[in-house]
């Protein structure tokens, strides 16, 4: 009887230590995912009208997902009527000579502001979202059904 008890607890024992491993490893696992940049946070179920702003904004990115460290803005010639989209950079209008340095980076304002509508210089804030990910990884699927 006293052999059989030892074997169960040595068997305990290891079971222990193989679920610490493998929890061990789980964690570093989430670690590594959590610091990923490109890797937006899932938001818990249930985000409603009544959830709050950081929560909707979770939810947005999680089904949203494409580079941060840019977004496009929307723009029509006054001159011509053309219309289009443009990296959006420091001091509002992008150029040949705007760089990688000038461009905003789409943060959890400006996300708020295009869920919101906000209006700037008379018209509404939209962004637009660059889906190519470092790596040639995308992971994002839009479909546009207008006009039948």
């Amino acid at each position: 009887m006293n052999a059989d008890l030892n074997g169960r607890l040595t068997a305990g024992r290891e079971r222990v230590a193989r679920l610490e491993r493998e929890l061990a490893a789980a964690r570093a696992e989430v670690r590594a995912l959590e610091s990923d940049p490109t890797i937006s946070p899932v938001p818990g179920p249930g985000v409603t009208a009544a959830s709050s702003t950081a929560e909707k904004i979770a939810l947005f990115r999680s089904r949203f997902v494409g580079r941060t460290d840019a977004f496009a803005l929307p723009w029509t010639s006054r001159k011509t009527g053309k219309s289009g989209w443009s990296p959006a950079v420091r001091g509002g209008f992008y150029s040949d000579q705007s760089s990688d340095a000038d461009l905003l980076t789409l943060d959890d304002a400006a996300i708020e502001r295009h869920l919101r509508g906000d209006s700037e210089f008379g018209r509404e804030f939209h962004v637009g979202l660059y889906p190519m990910l470092p790596g040639d990884r995308c992971r994002l699927l839009v479909c546009d059904f207008d006009d039948g």
